[in-house]
């Protein structure tokens, strides 16, 4: 969890008709897209940046799952890769929180 993580310029798309241009194997079973541009770093205490991350979701009903991923090379040196992460899941809280 990173507090201080923002995004600027920012948007949550539905998919439609199972396609989005960003990756089409990826679009066929996502329901949201959120892309944006990070205008600081992604993970701060390592001060590591990347200009943009996308967040492919989906929602059941209850909870959100996905995925993240940040702009940067496929390959290359570690501070220019990209970053990804998988398996994230947000669960609606059975009580609201104070």
């Amino acid at each position: 969890h990173n507090p201080d993580l923002k995004l600027i310029l920012a948007g949550l798309s539905p998919i439609l008709l199972g396609f989005h241009p960003a990756n089409l194997t990826e679009s066929l079973k996502t329901d949201y897209f959120i892309e944006g541009n990070l205008p600081g770093p992604i993970i701060a205490l390592q001060k590591i940046t990347r200009k943009s991350v996308k967040i492919p979701l989906n929602f059941d009903g209850t909870k959100l799952t996905g995925r993240l991923h940040t702009s940067g090379k496929a390959a290359g040196r570690a501070g220019q890769m990209k970053l990804s992460a998988s398996n994230l899941t947000r669960t609606r809280p059975e009580k609201p929180l104070p």
